[in-house]
């Protein structure tokens, strides 16, 4: 069974789905059971960018008091291609 069915059927308010390769997270919240997309996000930690947004901070549904900043949530992603 896929997570996110897991997560649906457990009534989980908060999904995301973070990819370590492209560096991307799409956060997900519950709605008449349904997840809908409410934030999406690829880092772009050069400064010189003009959508530069590794300081982007996503903020938990359910603990509105705990945000994260984008280049936090991927400190240790380092990739060789």
């Amino acid at each position: 069974m896929e997570p996110f069915t897991v997560c649906l059927q457990k009534g989980v308010d908060e999904y995301w789905i973070i990819d370590p390769f492209s560096c991307s997270i799409e956060v997900y919240h519950l709605n008449n059971q349904n997840y809908i997309l409410q934030y999406t996000a690829i880092l772009d930690d050069d400064p010189g960018s003009e959508s530069y947004n590794a300081k982007q901070e996503i903020t938990l549904y359910a603990f509105p008091n705990i945000s994260i900043r984008l280049e936090e949530i991927f400190e240790d992603t380092v990739l060789d291609v």
